[in-house]
């Protein structure tokens, strides 16, 4: 084990911090990782960061709590390529876990389903899986993970969390859907074990950069949609419309929206379709059956479930529900489980089968 200092983040990190990230992860979504100054303004904004530095090197790696809310998400977890294989991650992800129960939180992470190492620190933490989430985010530059290409392509996340997971309570609640859609979730939740046929040349042409798909949806959103923007920034841009809400992550083609008994789908699809969208999401509680004849209507795919928590509230079960367009299943990436990780997902799966089939 090499040794290096975890310590909180303070401002003159932000430059380190914005070299590590270069070197680490070239594809992510987001740019303003690589700017020092937008990094910098999330830590004096008290954003919860750690990091690693080793003597006579500095900056090796970094993780970030998310602390908005009582689910509290480990994310933006990075390792120096050099440093990886020392435990840093698990360290890391460990010590987060462990502040966010200190207040009062339920840590989680989506982790990324082509990363063993970052599914191994999430089960190290306490973490379990719980499925995968297919397509949820997208990476532009694979060649660090030494898969032969610089391509990019949409990423499955592992859902990971620290709430029980009742696979009885849940098939109860999956008894009461048609059959038709139950059976199409348990499909959903195997079949993503392998994801559909990456074609090259059509995730070049829908998802060409970060920088291009920003500048592409933001284009589309200003002469489509203008007059239903709520609020904006350089990455994401809240749509209203009819008394509903879609989130509009631009680099990444993907939007999420939240439910209500009223929601106008349609036009929800139109707006996606209009502005260059991938995927859009939402998650609905299992027992909000009278939603779903609506959602499949409208072409929604139960295609992943979470237990989840709201501040006050009880946990629940939820079914994440996705819309898919605009070339999103030429441009999935592989999937690479760690083989405990697999096997959890595998008996998990198996065991709701038969709770729900008896």
């Amino acid at each position: 084990m090499t040794e290096y200092n975890l310590r909180s983040a303070v401002l003159s990190d932000a430059a380190p911090l914005t070299e590590l990230v270069a070197a680490a992860i070239p594809g992510y979504p987001f740019v303003g990782v690589y700017d020092s100054e937008q990094v910098a303004q999330s830590i004096r904004n008290g954003e919860y960061r750690i990091l690693a530095e080793m003597p006579e090197i500095g900056v090796v790696a970094t993780a970030v709590l998310g602390t908005e809310s009582v689910m509290s998400e480990i994310k933006r977890v990075v390792v120096h390529p050099k440093m990886r294989k020392n435990g840093l991650a698990s360290q890391m992800t460990i010590r987060l876990a462990g502040e966010a129960k200190q207040l009062g939180h339920i840590p989680w992470a989506d982790v990324r389903a082509d990363q063993i190492g970052m599914q191994r620190a999430a089960l190290a933490a306490g973490l379990s899986p719980v499925c995968l989430e297919p397509g949820k985010h997208v990476v532009y530059d694979h060649l660090y993970l030494n898969f032969g290409s610089k391509r990019p392509a949409r990423e499955t996340m592992i859902h990971m969390t620290s709430l029980p997971v009742d696979l009885d309570k849940l098939a109860s609640h999956l008894k009461a859907w048609p059959i038709t859609l139950r059976n199409r979730l348990l499909t959903e939740l195997y079949s993503s074990l392998k994801p559909q046929r990456y074609q090259e040349m059509v995730a070049e042409k829908a998802l060409p950069s970060a920088i291009e798909v920003n500048h592409r949806i933001s284009q589309r959103i200003n002469q489509e949609v203008k007059n239903l923007i709520k609020e904006e920034s350089a990455d994401f841009c809240q749509i209203k419309f009819q008394g509903h809400q879609l989130l509009i992550i631009k680099p990444d083609a993907s939007g999420f929206f939240t439910i209500n008994h009223d929601l106008n789908f349609p036009e929800l699809i139109k707006i996606a379709k209009r502005v260059g969208l991938q995927i859009i999401t939402c998650y609905v509680d299992t027992k909000q059956i009278n939603l779903l004849d609506s959602l499949d209507t409208a072409g929604f795919i139960p295609a992943m479930i979470r237990p989840w928590q709201e501040e006050g509230s009880e946990p629940v079960w939820q079914v994440g529900w996705q819309y898919r367009l605009n070339d999103y299943g030429s441009c999935q990436h592989q999937v690479f489980l760690d083989p405990n990780v697999e096997n959890m997902l595998l008996n998990q799966f198996s065991l709701l089968q038969l709770s729900v089939e008896n």
